[in-house]
């Protein structure tokens, strides 16, 4: 290793780093979501199937309001979408780790074998799925 890579990192480090705060909010979250009931989760889930249904801007109006037609109006959509995905993915994040921890210790059948979930996220593993909400190609150095 050079010794600019041992100063600075590589750059696989650097951006983990950047994405540190991220990971704290989703645990922060994570940590909220322990008093909070299997009913309280599908409830939050189905707000944010609603909220992602109707896209809309800023001033709140509804992207055909706006009198965007094809690719600009395609457009205004996919963007509204990955803002409010954005917004929200801490949180849903955090849910799905909070759902992992509640499942620990069930069982099921899969193809005839007794399967126990026994995973709750890592916080490098959540580094990792920010980096693919994000669009980006991750790889974990486990091979994932």
């Amino acid at each position: 290793m050079g010794v600019i890579q041992k100063l600075f990192g590589t750059k696989s480090e650097r951006e983990s780093k950047t994405l540190l705060p991220m990971v704290e909010e989703i645990n922060t979250f994570y940590e909220l979501l322990k008093e909070k009931s299997d009913e309280d989760l599908v409830a939050r889930t189905r707000e944010f199937q609603e909220m992602l249904k109707v896209t809309r801007d800023e001033s709140g109006h509804l992207a055909d309001e706006q009198n965007l037609k094809g690719s600009e109006r395609e457009d205004f959509v996919m963007q509204s979408e990955k803002e409010m995905l954005d917004e929200i993915m801490p949180e849903a994040f955090a849910m799905v780790k909070d759902t992992c921890r509640r499942l620990t210790g069930e069982s099921w059948k899969v193809v005839g074998q007794a399967v126990t979930w026994d995973m709750i996220p890592y916080d490098v593993q959540l580094i990792g799925a920010v980096v693919l909400h994000r669009g980006k190609v991750a790889e974990m150095k486990t091979g994932e």
